[in-house]
């Protein structure tokens, strides 16, 4: 997938393809990310799959966010302010409600496959990371919900 910056300087599809989620799909996506630039370009590529994107600057924001509306998918990255991404996966996995959320992980911490292991989250992939594996990766995690 390209995407290419319009002379406004707004990142647009270079190809035209339509996204492949389903109407009516669980295709709710939170961001938990606190770099505006990856946030704004991550929901800016899920929108354009067709993914409705929540988004959160912090793990307080996200916990608020999660209280409202429920995604079916949450993409964490770890090194957050407020309430990091350690804190916050406890926070979920202790809530009923929110305990089985697929989480992705997205960071640059190192030994980041046993990080994964320990929060027993549902995919990963190390900054920088290639914008297509994300949406794999999210695409992969609410498939078993599709109906």
């Amino acid at each position: 997938m390209r995407y290419a910056k319009s002379s406004a300087g707004v990142l647009t599809r270079a190809d035209m393809s339509p996204g492949s989620v389903e109407p009516g799909a669980d295709n709710t996506v939170l961001v938990v990310e606190d770099d505006e630039r990856i946030q704004r370009l991550v929901a800016i590529v899920l929108r354009g799959e067709g993914f409705r994107v929540l988004q959160a600057m912090d793990g307080r924001q996200a916990l608020s966010v999660v209280a409202q509306d429920i995604p079916g998918v949450i993409i964490l990255d770890l090194m957050l302010p407020v309430l990091d991404g350690w804190v916050l996966r406890e926070k979920l996995r202790q809530d009923p409600s929110t305990a089985e959320i697929p989480i992705v992980l997205i960071s640059a911490v190192r030994n980041l496959p046993q990080t994964a292991r320990d929060l027993e989250v549902a995919d990963y992939l190390s900054k920088p990371f290639e914008i297509d594996d994300l949406v794999k990766a999210v695409r992969r995690q609410l498939e078993p919900h599709r109906s």
